[in-house]
């Protein structure tokens, strides 16, 4: 397995994390708990691991502080990265990077409109 693809199965294992952290915690079947750091940084830290580990192959690193715009922005940073170094044929990588890094903020949404069906069995209750 290429180094990239490695490490992109982490930024896929870190989403998945956060998707179900979001949905539980905002249905309230889940507390709050030190999975929220995952959920709210987890995620753009490994997209950042990713993508600068990607750049050593595809040598394309346009600026010192890439890696802060990748952290910031990354909706808009990480697909110009990768349009501009796979072309056209890396739209469908640009879909997949875009539905991983939207999925914890869906999850998040179903979640909230869920609650309010979710029986009182499940309700964590409150310290």
């Amino acid at each position: 397995m290429r180094p990239s693809l490695n490490r992109f199965v982490w930024v896929f294992l870190t989403s998945i994390v956060a998707t179900v952290y979001n949905f539980g915690a905002n249905a309230a079947i889940l507390s709050e708990s030190g999975l929220a750091c995952v959920a709210l940084i987890g995620l753009r830290l490994s997209l950042v691991w990713w993508v600068r580990g990607d750049s050593l192959s595809t040598r394309y690193w346009p600026a010192f502080h890439y890696g802060l715009w990748v952290f910031v922005a990354a909706p808009i940073v990480v697909p110009h990265y990768l349009l501009r170094t796979r072309g056209r044929a890396g739209l469908p990588l640009v879909l997949l990077v875009l539905a991983v890094m939207l999925a914890p903020t869906i999850a998040s949404w179903i979640g909230w409109l869920a609650y309010p069906h979710i029986p009182e069995s499940l309700w964590i209750e409150g310290p």
